[in-house]
């Protein structure tokens, strides 16, 4: 799951959830996306992280957060966020799933999320399965 401060905003401003920080900054966007990717851990409010590799659930999903540098990217037309298309900036605060190689042979990779975001009425949810083909003698995932 990924939280990203610059894609994800609220008309008007800089980040998604109302009210501060609302800037373009490094410093303000590693706010918002910070602000955001908490919203995953609030039990509270309804969110949930779920994730499991051929049937064994991961634990301690939080440990698997990350954060990322401050980076450019190209928006597209028509994105599912709403980001005018051209260059923009952003950071990334998200969870990540880093495993040791898979052994070759079939393996399913299944992850989910509901991250309410109460301030603006919206949830994401996410509920995503890949079925990998690893082959031998072809290297590392």
């Amino acid at each position: 799951m990924l939280m990203d401060a610059g894609e994800m905003t609220t008309p008007g401003q800089s980040c998604l959830i109302p009210g501060p920080p609302n800037g373009t900054s490094d410093a303000d966007l590693l706010a918002c996306a910070t602000a955001q990717a908490n919203h995953a851990l609030d039990v509270g409010i309804g969110a949930s992280l779920e994730a499991d590799v051929d049937g064994v659930t991961l634990q301690n999903l939080p440990n698997y957060r990350a954060v990322s540098p401050p980076f450019d990217f190209t928006a597209v037309d028509g994105n599912p966020f709403s980001v005018p298309a051209g260059p923009s900036h952003a950071v990334a605060d998200g969870f990540w799933i880093i495993l040791t190689p898979l052994s070759p042979g079939m393996h399913t990779i299944h992850f989910a999320a509901t991250v309410p975001f109460p301030e603006i009425k919206f949830t994401f949810q996410t509920d995503t399965t890949y079925h990998l083909m690893v082959r031998p003698g072809r290297g590392h995932l």
